[in-house]
């Protein structure tokens, strides 16, 4: 059966949301690998939030580096979460793509118009708008779904290359307040070490 220009530009648009699906459903990997490392830096960063908690409150530099070890901590427990909230919503929401009707029942429709229709030219004529209009509905549902797909996953992204940005800075914060903290506990013990003796 010859198919009009607007039925195959329409047939076109259609496999080319379907690509579009497939595409997105195999970015779906990325964040579901990653999301795991960051949860286990949190975690990291939170046992040492506990391990490095001043035992006394002053504006030294310890304290000072710590608090801003905690900020960034918080910010980084934001991001994060906000990515894998982000990245569960769209598994939870995902469906499946509109599909066109099965060969078995395209093959039914078309020998039932047939039946009543002997010319070929009349049937091409009496299918050919119901076929262009079930491939831009198809085409049109799955793009919908598509943009939203799409701009969940533009976000959690976003969220994950902040949370890449707050792991790093959190880091060098971190070996900063260890280091501190060692500095100080050595002045400590030296100054106890100068006043018994």
């Amino acid at each position: 059966m010859r198919q009009s220009f607007a039925t195959e530009i329409a047939k076109e648009r259609f496999y080319d949301q379907m690509e579009r699906y497939r595409n997105l459903n195999d970015s779906l990997d990325l964040p579901a690998a990653v999301l795991p490392l960051y949860l286990a830096a949190l975690l990291f960063f939170v046992d040492r939030l506990a391990a490095f908690y001043p035992p006394a409150w002053s504006w030294s530099r310890t304290v000072i580096a710590y608090l801003i070890f905690a900020t960034l901590v918080v910010l980084l427990a934001v991001f994060v979460l906000w990515a894998g909230w982000g990245y569960c919503r769209t598994i939870w929401c995902y469906q499946d793509a509109i599909d066109l009707p099965s060969p078995k029942e395209m093959d039914d429709w078309l020998l039932a118009a047939a039946a009543g229709i002997p010319d070929p030219e009349e049937l091409e004529a009496e299918c050919e708008p119901g076929l262009r209009q079930d491939y831009v509905a198809c085409a049109e549902a799955t793009f919908q779904q598509n943009e939203t797909r799409s701009r969940r996953m533009f976000y959690c992204r976003r969220h994950l290359v902040v949370s890449v940005v707050l792991t790093a800075v959190a880091l060098i914060c971190y070996y900063s307040v260890d280091r501190l903290l060692h500095m100080e506990s050595k002045n400590a013990s030296q100054s106890t070490v100068t006043t018994a003796t």
